[in-house]
């Protein structure tokens, strides 16, 4: 398959042209552009920078090792508009790099030694579990298959399974459908319930165009299709607006508003408005719109806004708890939930930096102060976060009690509550475990309340009393990896650990499981959940191309249902071009091809049934958070957009 999708990817780029030549050819164009640019007229920073830039481009050009990626930026750059003429020359050189024989063999190398490497890689891995005799999910999956081939099996299943129920069907992946199309044979009845508009998980392998064609296949082979049209969720007011949004929206995808439109079950219960537009300033960073965001929550929540009880069915004003905050990604969800603490609201979201929170930082101090007293860095640490000492208050005590030849390992035993603790901790724990030894030093040595006094609220010092809970549960895991390994669980092995702990979910601080506190989480992690009040951000986002994904495609035109699997292929095309993406014509020729084309069409596919199952998980609300300007062209909120979305008053 790499040199299948090696061929496919070369096919966009030109016919080879020239090879060693054109290096030559290049680096006499820069010689004659820095020896033809005139300083004399032109004295701008652009033409200097240019120049710098020509310099360095022949110094790598010259070694073997030089980046195709300078060719590219070659073909584009340019001095200010005075000495231009100089340019052209280099920028022509430059520009035959995407026919250049050596750019293409090392494109075609790459793609064929990814595929070589994974190949290699997955035999390898199978090795490894076979002498391990151990197996996978995707192992079972596998060998669950062939084992549906296996006579026995087939006889033993048609006699006793008499319903087959797959549930969340629009998340099936190709070996799953092979998987459930075999045992539908063995079964007396199968039914298949799933939601094509919630088929949002494209990148785990899902296939939301093989299921539809399955969907079809099945309707005309004679199986039924039962629609289920009712929405128990939300309140009739904004039904009827969601209705009105992706019936428009789904229409492009050729679905029937049959299968799009709900009737509310709910009764209307309060007059707050079903749809909210937020809007912040444009073109402000990140940390700006988290801010509003964070600031227009904590207004809502003394507004009095009205939503209707979950439990009860009754309104109420709105409160923390009740909202939720959906952003795309990760790094926008941690921008959120540090805005919503900064304004002192509470939220539940796991923010990572454990080991780098002040509470941990502490403990951590003290116990590398309790396996070496000779750790002066350590002490110093104790003090400037347990006795909030300033560093010129600690380091001239420390140089006086040098200065006094004391006995360097004894420093602030003497003078230091929390140090002083520790040195007589030390005695006890000799035989301890590293579990037992964090315990007695955030308790013995008095870590928890001197956190809980740093303030400056309850819900911080919570915050920070779970964070020290979360640091002792990871002395637990040190030692089950420890007993996984077949190794002694130390103190000093502990602190190693902490230096480089075996998966970065260890460094996550936990959430507020419980009381009144807003949920801050992705647009996939909404899946299956609801609120009274949705915020739905990020929609003014562009998505990337999904042109550069690994892709899983079908070689045939028509499914097999009886052999999903059959001809499917894995497409690899990597970035060769960095950050150059104008003006290069073999992008531009890939972007507007067919295959492009289908890939993009995919990607806006898969926006609508992202925002669809993010905007449906609101009860009573749902907030749209937007620019004042609008959003900018090729944005996410253009897959979906109607007259209806955004409320105008």
């Amino acid at each position: 398959m790499g040199r299948q999708s090696a061929q496919r990817y070369l096919g966009y780029f030109p016919e080879v042209a020239c090879g060693a030549e054109a290096v030559e050819a290049l680096l006499a164009a820069i010689d004659d552009a820095v020896e033809n640019i005139d300083f004399v007229f032109d004295t701008t920073k652009k033409t200097r920078d240019y120049v710098a830039t020509l310099r360095s481009a022949a110094s790598e050009l010259r070694r073997d090792n030089c980046r195709w990626t300078l060719w590219i930026s070659l073909s584009k750059a340019s001095p200010a508009k005075k000495n231009e003429d100089a340019a052209v020359p280099v920028r022509a050189a430059a520009a035959l790099y995407d026919r250049h024989a050596d750019f293409q063999a090392d494109v075609r190398r790459y793609i064929e030694g990814v595929f070589a490497i994974a190949g290699d890689t997955l035999a390898r891995f199978q090795d490894l579990k076979t002498a391990r005799g151990l197996v996978d999910y995707p192992d079972m999956e596998q060998l669950v298959l062939h084992a549906l081939d296996e006579p026995a099996v087939a006889e033993r299943l048609r006699e006793d399974l008499q319903l087959l129920l797959v549930d969340e069907f629009q998340d099936t992946n190709p070996m799953q459908l092979a998987l459930f199309m075999k045992m539908a044979r063995f079964a007396g009845e199968a039914i298949f319930v799933g939601d094509v508009k919630q088929a949002i998980f494209g990148f785990r392998g899902s296939d939301p165009e093989l299921v539809g064609e399955t969907l079809e296949a099945l309707v005309a082979r004679g199986s039924r299709l039962d629609v289920l049209d009712r929405s128990w969720r939300s309140r009739p007011s904004l039904v009827r607006y969601l209705n009105a949004v992706f019936r428009e929206a789904f229409q492009r995808d050729g679905m029937p508003p049959a299968l799009v439109e709900l009737s509310p079950q709910r009764p209307e219960t309060h007059d707050s408005p079903a749809v909210v537009r937020w809007t912040f300033p444009p073109k402000s960073s990140i940390a700006k719109q988290a801010d509003a965001l964070a600031l227009a929550i904590s207004e809502l929540e003394q507004s009095g806004h009205q939503v209707s009880d979950p439990e009860t069915g009754e309104p109420r004003s709105v409160s923390f708890g009740d909202i939720a905050v959906l952003a795309s990604t990760n790094n926008h969800v941690r921008a959120i939930a540090k805005a919503l603490r900064q304004r002192r609201v509470p939220m539940k979201m796991t923010l990572a930096g454990l080991l780098e929170t002040p509470e941990v930082c502490l403990a951590r101090a003290c116990l590398r102060r309790l396996n070496d007293p000779s750790d002066t860095l350590a002490t110093a640490e104790i003090r400037a976060l347990g006795s909030c000492e300033e560093p010129e208050v600690w380091l001239a005590d420390r140089l006086r009690w040098l200065a006094a030849e004391e006995e360097h390992r004894s420093w602030a035993e003497t003078g230091d509550p929390i140090v002083s603790r520790i040195a007589h901790l030390r005695s006890q724990t000799i035989t301890q475990s590293p579990v037992e030894i964090v315990a007695r030093v955030l308790n013995y040595v008095g870590i928890r309340p001197i956190v809980t006094a740093w303030g400056p609220d309850a819900i911080t010092a919570a915050q920070r009393q779970r964070n020290l809970d979360a640091f002792l549960h990871l002395s637990v895991e040190y030692e089950n990896h420890c007993a996984s390994q077949h190794e002694a669980a130390t103190h000093t092995g502990f602190l190693f650990w902490l230096e480089n702990p075996t998966s970065p979910d260890l460094d996550l601080q936990p959430v507020m499981t419980g009381g009144d506190a807003v949920h801050v989480l992705t647009y996939h992690r909404a899946k299956g959940l609801e609120w009274p009040v949705v915020v739905a951000t990020d929609l003014h986002y562009k998505w990337w191309s999904r042109i550069w994904d690994v892709r899983v495609e079908s070689a045939s035109d028509k499914l097999d249902l009886d052999n999903p699997l059959e001809g499917r292929i894995i497409r690899f095309y990597p970035n060769v071009f960095g950050k150059n993406l104008n003006g290069v014509p073999v992008l531009d020729n890939l972007m507007s091809s067919e295959e492009a084309t289908r890939a993009a069409a995919e990607a806006n596919a898969e926006g609508r049934r992202l925002a669809y199952v993010g905007m449906t998980r609101a009860r009573d609300t749902i907030i749209i958070a937007v620019p004042e300007s609008g959003p900018r062209t090729g944005a996410w909120i253009e897959d979906f957009d109607s007259d209806h979305l955004l409320p105008t008053g």
